[in-house]
């Protein structure tokens, strides 16, 4: 296995019934693209300009002695959260407002599973440290923030994606997703565009 030779997830487990801790969850294999180890063996033969990329390129230097990125098998997850978290804006500036209490399970479902696999193939779990440490994520596919709905108290967009009380004003992307999917979602909203613009176009707009 070379995380960083082919394409990235083309297996997954399917745990979203919750037999695992009860947590409805989604893990997929994962991988390095080229370009990370690009940019990794690049950053390794130049000096930082200050202390933290001094620190960050000593890790790297470090992993490419140790040959690391050819013995790390990554796993990613999708998983039903609570969903609960607010966007907002504050002071000109998007501002996120996330309490993690009613997710910590569900996300720490996610965390022994990879442990789970982690021993299955001989490997040490290192769960990220913005989770251990700080209760804190990392996501590739942020949803929500314009939330689709059947009326303007619950949400931003109508069926169709148009804007409540802003005529002709669509939105059609992944903020209209109201909550996780557990799953990768581009299909799911590549079908809500498709479906925004076939209503679009029927009307003749």
């Amino acid at each position: 296995v070379t995380p960083t030779r082919g394409p990235t997830i083309t297996a997954a487990i399917d745990l979203l019934d919750g037999v695992h801790r009860g947590a409805p969850i989604f893990i997929e294999d994962g991988g390095f693209p080229d370009a990370a180890r690009d940019w990794a063996e690049a950053a390794s033969t130049r000096e930082p300009d200050d202390e933290r990329e001094r620190a960050l390129v000593e890790s790297v230097r470090l992993l490419a002695r140790l040959n690391a990125f050819d013995r790390i098998m990554p796993w990613f997850a999708q998983a039903c959260d609570a969903a609960d978290g607010t966007l907002s804006l504050r002071h000109g500036k998007l501002w996120l407002d996330w309490d993690v209490t009613a997710s910590e399970d569900t996300i720490d479902a996610v965390v022994s599973m990879h442990e789970r696999l982690a021993r299955a193939t001989q490997g040490i779990a290192m769960p990220p440290l913005t989770w251990t440490l700080t209760r804190d994520l990392i996501t590739p596919h942020p949803l929500g923030g314009a939330n689709m709905a059947s009326d303007p108290s619950r949400g931003v967009v109508g069926p169709g994606g148009e804007v409540f009380g802003c005529p002709n004003l669509y939105v059609a992307d992944g903020a209209i997703v109201p909550k996780a999917i557990g799953r990768n979602p581009s299909k799911t909203i590549a079908a809500l565009a498709e479906h925004i613009a076939a209503g679009i176009i029927a009307e003749g707009r």
